[in-house]
């Protein structure tokens, strides 16, 4: 993008009141075009003076705040040490403090940072003041809603962090119409959320209350207007309604120039596109956002079943047993979660399903049941357990019916009604082994010959998991068409799932007695690796889930976007031309390096 001495200064003039806090070498920086400065450190030339600070904290209502991580406690052994690691372990607490993230790191990758200012936003007046601000510094600017990002990229030391955890309303629509829409534009059932806001508060609002559903994600501590929706965002009725970013109507987001602006198919058509599958923090600030919501299923539930092999001989007839069941009946919108080999000969499922009634599911898996019964090596264990899917989020209902699937916050207050499923636990203050994500195409399923071998090949080295929501494969024919106007890399459309090879601990790097053990983490990393190659060998171009993928990927650009990336480019250049919104593999920031701190 060409940008002139006059149309740059003009872009720096529309900053408005943050324009008196720009230093002369970044006033410089701006004047000269589109180049691209080494941000500065905390206390180093360039860094806002206490003044400035001051000046920031009263144009934001004095919502400019330090944050504290609560495991200090434990580096400097103070009192609270033993309080805080308990607290560590509850996602909703990491939330409500602008210093904690719910990965804390990833080996050889990135590491947790505290920000030594955040502003508390409350709107997006707020927000536009915080990014006028680093815009005006050229400082390193970061965004947590939820905090839940693998990268790291809601959190970095010597930045200037927007914490919108404060913005949480949500709000049904029965007839929402866009912004712009041509008059008699018929209205949809929606619901909108601000960027603090939760998928459980999306959940509780819609389906629990109103007894719809608006396709979100499967944690319900994930943000709604982050990196989830903003990456594509995949739940487990994927298949049944599209992504989470196919049902975006509407989305007001904070731009580089410190503008709020309402973005939809009828205006900056291109931005909303951009949005709708770019990638979360690459374009601005989302502040709020409106999503269609769908009628609800009739009935629903949960199947956990496993699948147990003596030997090798018996694993690779019962894998050809069920990869055929697999390809017939389970490549379709009503099924969705994931389905795990693993070393020890077992085939793991934990599936949802939907539009089914709970005798035409037993009559579905009753075949591969009585094959597998009927093969001296093997066995199988088979549940089902319906959900009326009014309370698929209902706190009270697991309480009352399945009490071991979910986990409460435990604090009073505000945080009653709040919780997270146990099987997300372990995900709490992560630390990462390795994570490795890649689109199953559902030509190798087809060939299940070739699937078998590449499975048995896999897990010799490492389990491996295949996500079967997060690809559109035998989705809804409405539900392709609404994803079809995302940014998702295309190879979506010709994905049975998304492999998953990946792993982590509870840690905290540099804290005495709880940091990660790097020898063990590295050893465990080199046989995800190698399980991965099998199945990256076995799947060329086959493309991969931006928010679910390989930290170290070189050819992240091709595997996230694939044909759309150079469009993607132009869009970034035209609304962030100085890169002012960085994350790590993200669009444009091939030309940043050390944490976006540096140009290349």
């Amino acid at each position: 993008m060409q940008t002139t001495r006059r149309g740059a200064l003009r872009w720096l003039t529309s900053i408005g009141a943050a324009a008196l806090w720009v230093p002369s070498v970044v006033r410089s920086a701006f004047a000269g075009g589109p180049s691209l400065m080494p941000r500065p450190r905390m206390g180093a030339p360039g860094w806002p003076t206490s003044t400035q600070w001051n000046e920031l904290g009263a144009a934001v209502g004095g919502r400019l705040i330090r944050p504290k991580w609560p495991m200090d406690a434990c580096i400097t052994g103070g009192p609270g040490c033993q309080q805080a690691l308990q607290d560590m372990t509850n996602p909703f607490f990491l939330e409500d403090h602008a210093a904690c993230t719910q990965t804390t790191g990833w080996i050889d990758a990135w590491t947790a940072e505290v920000s030594p200012y955040a502003v508390a936003a409350e709107s997006a007046q707020d927000v536009a003041a915080a990014v006028s601000f680093a815009a005006a510094h050229n400082l390193r600017l970061v965004v947590k809603g939820t905090g839940h990002d693998y990268f790291g990229r809601s959190c970095a030391a010597d930045s200037l962090l927007i914490w919108t955890h404060h913005m949480r309303d949500v709000t049904s629509h029965d007839a929402f119409v866009p912004q712009g829409a041509p008059v008699g534009t018929a209205g949809v059932t929606a619901v909108s959320g601000q960027a603090g806001a939760r998928w459980l508060e999306a959940y509780t609002e819609v389906t629990t209350r109103h007894g719809r559903y608006v396709q979100g994600g499967g944690c319900t501590s994930v943000g709604m207007a982050g990196g989830f929706l903003q990456g594509g965002g995949f739940g487990s009725f994927s298949r049944r309604y599209g992504t989470g970013a196919a049902n975006l109507l509407e989305a007001e987001i904070v731009t580089a120039d410190g503008a709020v602006r309402t973005v939809n198919q009828y205006q900056q058509p291109d931005l909303f596109w951009a949005i709708k599958g770019g990638g979360g923090g690459t374009f601005g600030v989302v502040t709020r956002v409106t999503l269609q919501t769908f009628d609800a299923p009739t009935e629903s539930g949960i199947i956990q079943a496993t699948i147990e092999a003596n030997d090798d001989e018996a694993l690779a007839r019962v894998l050809d047993w069920f990869l055929e069941f697999w390809r017939d009946a389970l490549v379709s919108p009503d099924w969705g979660e994931k389905i795990t080999f693993t070393q020890d000969r077992k085939i793991d499922i934990l599936l949802l399903y939907s539009g089914w009634s709970e005798q035409g599911v037993r009559d579905l898996w009753k075949p591969l049941q009585m094959h597998i019964a009927s093969e001296a090596g093997a066995s199988m264990r088979f549940d089902v357990m319906p959900l009326p899917f009014q309370n698929a989020w209902d706190l009270e209902y697991f309480e009352r019916t399945a009490p071991d699937m979910v986990k409460t916050d435990p604090r009073t207050g505000e945080s009653a009604g709040q919780f997270w499923w146990a099987g997300d636990q372990g995900q709490v203050s992560w630390y990462i082994t390795g994570y490795y994500g890649r689109y199953l195409p559902v030509s190798l399923l087809n060939n299940t010959d070739r699937m078998r071998e590449v499975l048995l090949e896999a897990i010799k080295h490492r389990d491996v998991s295949v996500h079967i929501n997060k690809g559109l494969a035998g989705a809804a024919p409405d539900a392709i068409a609404r994803s079809r106007s995302t940014s998702m890399n295309p190879a979506v459309f010709d994905a049975a799932g998304l492999f998953i090879i990946g792993g982590g601990k509870e840690a905290f790097p540099n804290v005495p007695g709880h940091e990660p053990d790097a020898g063990a983490i590295r050893t465990a990393r080199k046989r995800m690796r190698s399980a991965y190659e099998v199945i990256r060998r076995a799947t060329p171009g086959a493309g991969s889930y931006v928010n679910e993928s390989d930290y170290h990927d070189e050819d992240w650009a091709a595997q996230y976007w694939g044909v759309h990336y150079a469009r993607l480019r132009s869009i970034k250049d035209r609304y962030d031309p100085y890169g002012l919104f960085y994350g790590h593999h993200l669009v444009g920031s091939e030309r940043w390096r050390d944490g976006g701190m540096d140009p290349v």
